[in-house]
């Protein structure tokens, strides 16, 4: 039994690869949504408004700014496409 929350790969796959296209223009909705699409909950709480932040058991925490660029937005993209990598490799070893 694995830690990954269930989600839909594929949409999973296809919000990443649309969010590596128009990260340049990137909002905070939009990172929420690819978050959740890979299992992640959002706590809006912790960060008294100024951010959010995604929650996913055995995945690193993302914060979600209010207001970010393209550095932020790739940092995020990274992180994600790291956990969903892990998430097909821990798949593949249980099947």
């Amino acid at each position: 039994m694995s830690d990954i929350p269930p989600y839909d790969r594929a949409a999973a796959k296809r919000a990443l690869t649309d969010f590596r296209a128009r990260r340049r223009s990137a909002t905070p909705e939009v990172v929420v949504a690819l978050c959740r699409a890979l299992g992640y909950t959002i706590d809006t709480k912790r960060g008294k408004g100024s951010h959010a932040v995604a929650l996913r058991h055995g995945a690193p925490t993302i914060t979600i700014p209010k207001v970010f660029g393209p550095r932020i937005a790739t940092g995020i993209m990274t992180t994600l496409e790291e956990v969903f990598e892990r998430d097909g490799e821990i798949e593949e070893r249980n099947a």
